[in-house]
């Protein structure tokens, strides 16, 4: 069996048509966040590195930015084997990670000098949608797309396996204009 992937163009095209010759309209159209409506402009690890950097400045440099990246790389992977452990699919919540890493700034006495844990948590996370937001790029054609469902009265979803919750994910999308 082999499978036909479309170009943008093709897949545009594809819809538009589907919903043009359609009587009812289609139920609804879904769309995937990364790698379709946005993309970013550096790979994944690279946007974790500049996350580490932004966190390095924002504890004084206590740690250099590529221990950071290093605590954050091994904290992730534990925390995917004890979800898959459990049961679960073997991803993790952004904000289990800053409390994974809370945890260890705690216990190498980095959290007394530089903040409370849940300040450092939302402070982490805040880094990480900053560094998102200047990373990402919009599809302009995918958007245009996303936009012509939605005027055309196509009930339209936007959807991720994005390792941010709902509400961070919320703020991505306004920041984006969806």
């Amino acid at each position: 069996m082999s499978v036909h992937i479309l170009p943008a163009q093709g897949v545009i095209d594809a819809v538009k048509q589907a919903i043009v010759g359609s009587t009812p309209l289609p139920a609804a159209v879904c769309f995937d966040f990364f790698d379709t409506l946005v993309s970013r402009s550096v790979p994944p690890e690279n946007t974790k590195k500049l996350a580490a950097e932004k966190l390095s400045e924002r504890v004084d440099n206590l740690l250099h930015a590529d221990e950071i990246y290093q605590l954050r790389s091994l904290l992730e992977q534990r925390l995917c084997r004890e979800n898959r452990r459990a049961g679960y699919d073997a991803e993790f919540s952004l904000v289990e990670l800053a409390g994974a890493m809370a945890g260890r700034f705690r216990q190498g006495g980095f959290l007394e000098r530089t903040s409370d844990r849940q300040d450092f948590i939302n402070r982490f996370v805040d880094i990480e949608l900053i560094v998102e937001k200047e990373v990402q790029r919009i599809n302009k054609e995918l958007v245009n797309l996303l936009k012509y469902c939605h005027d055309k009265g196509v009930s339209t979803a936007i959807i991720s396996d994005f390792y941010l919750s709902g509400r961070y994910f919320h703020d991505l999308l306004v920041y984006h204009g969806l």
